[in-house]
């Protein structure tokens, strides 16, 4: 079995030219699923987890290599994220190329409450003031480039206190690690600046009714 998933293990890095053979013996923790798809393919039988390993039905081996450690083939963006560090370690210690993910990662930034309400496209904090081409106002979600929301500035009746506060509670009800892959997307501000009839925007990685939300900005 062994002797089998070392050859699915190198033939999935094959495309990133290592010099030194990978071993994987030594890395079970990070492609636990090539050792199960070899123990399916050479039982004939299905791969399943009931911990989490991996979500689904269970599976044949061919259909679970399909869609196992390829960034862009997963499901939620968590397990993109997951695939795409290990590749990237991976890659590092057994001295391949550079790796360049296909996948855009989310990351975490450390930006106060207030510094996280916007105008745009000057970039200023809403406790500033806007500058005179600012059209639209951007509240941060805590990651960058992957805001809640962008609405029109003129459309804003909401305080700084009611904009932060219904950020605080975006924050407990979002949760994009868990959004399918193709619901997450970094932001693009210039077709919205660009666009003189824009008016809001709010990330679809939220599933909330976004008449509700745009409701509670404006009344």
């Amino acid at each position: 079995m062994l002797k089998l998933a070392n050859e699915k293990l190198r033939t999935y890095l094959m495309p990133f030219e290592l010099k030194i053979s990978p071993v994987l013996a030594t890395r079970v923790g990070e492609i636990i699923g090539l050792l199960a798809a070899a123990m399916a393919e050479l039982t004939d039988g299905f791969i399943f987890s009931d911990d989490g390993a991996w979500p689904g039905p269970p599976i044949r081996s061919d259909e679970f290599e399909l869609h196992y450690f390829k960034p862009t083939q997963a499901k939620t963006y968590a397990d993109a994220s997951w695939y795409s560090r290990c590749l990237e370690s991976l890659i590092n210690d057994y001295q391949g190329k550079l790796n360049v993910s296909e996948v855009g990662l989310i990351i975490e930034h450390e930006w106060p409450l207030h510094q996280r309400v916007r105008y745009a496209p000057s970039n200023r904090l809403f406790q500033e003031g806007p500058n005179e081409d600012d059209r639209l106002i951007i509240l941060h979600s805590r990651y960058f480039n992957f805001p809640y929301l962008v609405i029109k500035r003129t459309l804003i009746k909401a305080d700084e206190q009611l904009l932060i506060r219904k950020m605080m509670f975006l924050d407990i009800q979002s949760d994009f690690g868990r959004q399918l892959m193709n619901r997450i997307y970094e932001f693009d501000i210039q077709p919205m600046v660009a666009n003189k009839k824009f008016t809001f925007w709010l990330n679809p990685g939220l599933d909330k009714r976004s008449e509700a939300i745009l409701s509670d900005l404006i009344d």
